[in-house]
C-alpha cells in the first residue's frame, strides 16, 4: 500500500530544527575534509620549499662568509706590494684589523664552515665542514701542501682529530703557563705562557711573543720558531734541523742536530753542549743575526764552525758556562741572567780576565734557590748572620740593565737564628752597575765585604731597612782583615731613595773602612730619610786593625767627595753633638792611629793624624767642625730614660710628635779577636701605658763561664734573654767564643722613638 500525502507528526520545535542540524553537519564535514586537503597540500609544499629555503639561508650565509674573505685578501694582497707580507697568522690578523675587521668578527656565519689562513698563500680562505676548498683567491688552486691556521679560543682544541693548525685569541686561558703542543701554533696573542714543549713528530712551526718563554723540543722533524722566545733546549734538533724566524732573546742549547738562522732571525747565543763538534750543524743565512756561540767542552769549542758568514759572530774558542739565560760572559756578550738560581751561579773564584754579566730580569732574593746554600757571614755586632746570594765575587762586572733586585721579606731560618740575606759575601774587585736595590728588613745591604778596587755607578736604593752598627748601602767592611794592599771604593752617580733607622755608627755609603783604603763619591744624591744615633755620610766607624798577638795596622784614609745632593733627603743624627756628616766615628787602634784626607768638592779640608797617642786634636776638631747643607741633627724634645730601683728602665714620652712604640735597647761593646769593636744587643719594644721595661740593668758574662761548675743556676729568662744567677746576682748570658768583653760588661741603654711608618724620631741615652 502506497501512502500518500500524509504528513508526518511533528513535535513542536523538533522537526525544522532536526533538518537544520542534519544540513549544518553536512557542512561540517565538507569544511573538515576541505582542511585535511589543505594541510595535506602545505605539507607537501613545505617538503618541497623548507630544504630549498634552508639552502637560499645557506648559500646567503656563505656568501657572507665568501664576501668576508673577499675583503680580507683585498686587504693581504694591498699590504703584500707595499711589502707588508705576514708570517704568522698574528700578523695577518693585525693587517686585517688595520683594514677594519675585528679578529672578533671573522667567525663564519655559514654552518660548518671555517675561515682559515693559508700561510705559504698568506690568503685567507673558507673551508666547508668536510675541509674542502669553498673558496680563497686565484692564487689558491688546492689546498695540498698548505698550513690552514684557525682561530680558538681553547687549549683542547690542540687534541681535536683535525687537519687545521691553531691561532689563539688573547682569550686563552693557558692555566699555570706551560703548554704542550704537537701540531703548529700561533701563540703569539696570549699572555701568560712561561713554557712551550714541542713534540715535533712531523714538520711544523711555533709562535709566540715572550722573552722568558722557555721551549723544550722532544722531536727531530723539522721544527720552525717564529716570534721572540727566551730558550730553545732539545736533546737532538736532527737533520731536518731547527729553524729560527723569529728572536731568541737568551741561548739555544745544541747538544745535537742542525740550527738554521733564517733571515731576519736573531739569536742572542748558541750554547753547544755536545761532546764533539761533528754532532753539531750550525747554519747562519744572509740576513741573520747570531751574537755568540760557545761550547762548554774544550775540544768542542776549538773547533767550532759555522755554516755561512761567520765573521760578526762572537765564537769562543774557550769553554763557557751553560748556567745562565745566554751570553758567553764576554764584555761584548755578557752572561744573561733571568732567574734568582741564575744569580747564585756567578763566578766565586778568580779568574784570568773579568766575567760580565747583565740583568734580563727582575730577581727576587730568597726565590729559587738564593739563600739554600750554608755560607754564613757573620756580620758586625753578631746580628747580621747572613746568608749572601754570592757568596764571593771576584773580576766580576755586573749590569743590572736597570732591572730590580728585591730583598725578601721573611729571613732565612738557620741553625735556629732568623738570619738576613746580603745581595754578596766579599767582592773583590767588582764593578756593579745600572741596577736597583729593593731593601727589606732582610736585606739591608750590598756586600758584606769590599776589597781591592770595587766600583758602583748608577746604583739605586728603594725601600726601607735597619742597621744594628757598621753598616752601610754598599758594604759592611772594607778589607776587614790584616790586609796592607791598598783598597778602593768608587761611588759614581748613585741614587738613596730608601729610609734607614740605624742604632750607631753607621753611613750611606760603608759601615767600617779598615787599613789603607781610598772612598771616592763623585754623584749620590740622598732623597730618603736616614736616622741613626751617629749617621754619617761616608762611613760610619773606624778603629784600625790590632787583634791579641800585638799586630797592630793603623788606618790611612783617603775621602775625595763631590756633588753630593742632600736637598730633598733627611740625615739625622740623634743623640751625638759632634758627630761629622761625612765621618760617624774616628778612632784609633791601640798603640796605633788613624790618618785621614778628606777632600770634599776639591777642597781639602782634612789632611793628617786625627786619632791616636799624643795628637792634640787639631784635626779632630776640623773634622767635628764640618756641615752639610740640610743636614739635620734631630730633636729628642721631652725624651728621656730613667733606671728604676728593681733594675727596669721606664721611659719618659716624647712630646710633641705622634709616636706609635718605644724600642729600649741594651749595648755592650766586646772586641773581635780580628781587631775592631762588635756591638752586642738586647731589646724590648713598648707601646700603650705600659711605658717600663721588662729589661734589667744587668751585667754580662760569658756563657763558657756561666756554668754549674762555677756555681751558677739559670734564672727565669728576661723579655726571652737567658739569665743566671750567682750569689744573688743575676747576669744575662751571650756566647763571646770570637770576642772579649771591653771592661766589666756594664751595659749602656738607649730609648728609640718610632711613629706608625716604622720611622725613627728620636733617640736618647740613659743619663748617668
Amino acid at each position: 500500500m502506497m501512502l500518500k500525502n500524509v504528513k508526518m507528526p511533528m513535535t513542536a520545535g523538533g522537526g525544522t530544527s532536526n533538518r537544520r542540524s542534519l544540513k549544518s553537519a553536512l557542512k561540517r564535514g565538507f569544511t573538515i575534509m576541505e582542511l585535511v586537503i589543505v594541510i595535506a597540500v602545505i605539507a607537501v609544499l613545505a617538503a618541497v620549499l623548507i630544504p630549498t629555503f634552508a639552502n637560499i639561508t645557506e648559500r646567503a650565509n656563505t656568501s657572507a662568509d665568501t664576501q668576508t674573505v673577499k675583503n680580507l685578501n683585498t686587504i693581504l694582497i694591498s699590504e703584500e706590494t707595499l711589502g707588508n707580507k705576514p708570517a704568522t697568522m698574528a700578523e695577518a690578523l693585525a693587517v686585517a684589523e688595520s683594514g677594519g675587521y675585528k679578529v672578533e668578527n671573522l667567525t663564519p656565519t655559514g654552518d660548518g664552515n671555517n675561515i682559515v689562513w693559508l700561510k705559504e698563500r698568506n690568503r685567507f680562505a673558507l673551508l666547508d665542514e668536510d675541509g674542502e676548498l669553498v673558496y680563497s683567491d686565484s692564487s689558491v688552486t688546492t689546498l695540498d701542501g698548505l698550513t690552514a691556521y684557525k682561530m680558538s679560543s681553547t687549549l683542547e682544541d690542540l687534541k681535536n682529530d683535525d687537519p687545521f693548525a691553531y691561532c689563539f685569541t688573547s682569550e686563552t686561558d693557558v692555566g699555570d703557563g706551560a703548554v704542550e703542543v704537537s701540531r703548529s701554533a700561533d701563540f703569539s696573542l696570549v699572555e701568560g705562557i712561561t713554557s712551550i714543549a714541542v713534540t715535533n713528530s712531523s714538520a711544523m712551526e711555533i709562535t709566540a711573543e715572550g722573552e722568558d718563554i722557555a721551549v723544550t723540543v722532544n722531536g727531530t722533524a723539522t721544527l720552525g720558531i717564529y716570534g721572540t722566545v727566551g730558550s730553545i733546549s732539545g736533546k737532538d734538533y736532527g737533520d731536518e734541523s731547527l729553524h729560527i724566524y723569529g728572536t731568541v732573546t737568551g741561548k739555544i742549547e745544541l747538544a745535537a742536530g742542525r740550527v738554521v738562522a733564517m733571515p731576519g732571525s736573531d739569536i742572542n747565543t748558541i750554547t753547544v753542549t755536545a761532546k764533539s763538534a761533528g754532532d753539531v750543524t750550525i747554519e747562519r743565512q744572509s740576513g741573520s743575526a747570531i751574537s755568540a756561540i760557545g761550547a762548554i767542552n774544550a775540544d768542542v769549542a776549538a773547533n767550532l764552525e759555522v755554516e755561512g758568514d761567520a765573521s760578526d759572530i762572537d765564537i769562543s774558542k774557550s769553554t763557557v758556562s751553560n748556567d745562565f739565560a745566554g751570553g758567553m760572559g764576554t764584555e761584548a756578550n755578557p752572561y744573561l741572567i733571568s732567574t734568582p738560581a741564575q744569580l747564585t751561579k756567578i763566578s766565586n773564584g778568580k779568574t784570568d780576565s773579568p766575567k760580565y754579566y747583565r740583568l734580563i730580569n727582575d730577581i727576587v732574593i730568597g726565590e729559587g734557590g738564593i739563600g739554600s746554600a750554608e755560607t754564613g757571614i757573620k756580620g758586625n755586632a753578631g746580628e747580621l748572620q747572613a746568608v749572601a746570594s754570592l757568596p764571593n765575587a771576584f773580576e766580576i762586572v755586573l749590569d743590572g740593565d736597570n732591572f730590580t733586585i728585591y730583598g725578601p721579606e721573611v729571613g732565612l731560618q738557620y741553625e735556629g737564628n732568623g738570619r738576613k740575606y746580603i745581595f754578596g759575601g766579599t767582592f773583590d774587585n767588582v764593578t756593579v752597575k745600572n741596577i736597583n736595590f729593593n731593601l727589606t728588613a732582610y736585606m739591608p745591604t750590598i756586600a758584606a765585604k769590599l776589597r781591592n778596587e770595587c766600583n758602583f755607578e748608577n746604583v739605586t736604593f728603594n725601600g726601607s731597612t735597619s742597621w744594628e752598627n757598621n753598616m752601610g748601602l754598599f758594604g759592611i767592611y772594607v778589607n776587614s782583615t790584616a790586609n796592607e794592599n791598598s783598597h778602593t771604593v768608587t761611588i759614581k752617580n748613585c741614587t738613596n731613595n730608601a729610609n734607614i733607622k740605624g742604632a750607631q755608627n753607621n753611613a750611606l755609603i760603608v759601615g767600617y773602612p779598615n787599613g789603607k783604603v781610598t772612598i771616592n763619591v763623585d754623584g749620590f744624591t740622598n732623597n730618603g730619610r736616614y736616622v741613626d744615633e751617629k749617621a754619617g755620610i761616608v762611613f760610619g766607624n773606624s778603629a784600625g786593625y790590632s787583634d791579641n798577638y800585638g799586630y797592630v795596622l793603623n788606618s790611612e784614609l783617603v775621602i775625595n767627595i763631590s756633588n753630593f745632593d742632600n736637598s730633598n733627603g733627611i740625615i739625622s743624627s740623634l743623640t751625638s753633638d759632634t758627630v761629622n756628616p761625612y765621618i760617624a766615628s774616628v778612632t784609633n787602634p791601640e798603640s796605633g792611629y788613624t790618618s785621614l784626607k778628606l777632600t770634599v768638592d776639591g777642597v781639602v779640608l782634612v789632611n793628617g793624624i786625627i786619632s791616636g797617642t799624643g795628637v792634640d786634636g787639631e784635626e779632630v776638631n776640623k773634622l767635628n767642625a764640618l756641615t752639610v747643607d740640610n743636614y739635620s741633627k734631630g730633636n729628642n724634645g721631652s725624651l728621656a730614660l730613667t733606671l728604676n730601683n728593681d733594675g727596669t728602665f721606664t721611659v719618659t714620652e716624647l712630646t710633641g710628635q705622634t709616636v706609635d712604640y718605644y724600642v729600649v735597647m741594651l749595648k755592650i761593646y766586646a772586641s773581635q779577636n780580628n781587631g775592631g769593636t762588635i756591638l752586642y744587643t738586647m731589646s724590648e719594644k713598648l707601646s700603650g701605658d705600659n711605658l717600663t721595661t721588662e729589661l734589667k740593668n744587668l751585667q754580662i758574662i760569658d756563657k763558657s763561664v756561666a756554668t754549674e761548675e762555677n756555681g751558677y743556676t739559670v734564672a727565669a729568662d728576661i723579655n726571652g734573654y737567658a739569665v743566671v744567677e750567682k750569689g744573688g746576682v743575676q747576669y744575662y748570658v751571650y756566647d763571646f767564643s770570637s770576642s772579649y768583653i771591653d771592661g766589666v760588661g756594664t751595659l749602656s741603654v738607649v730609648v728609640m722613638a718610632y711613629d706608625a711608618d716604622d720611622s725613627l724620631l728620636a733617640s736618647a741615652e740613659l743619663s748617668n
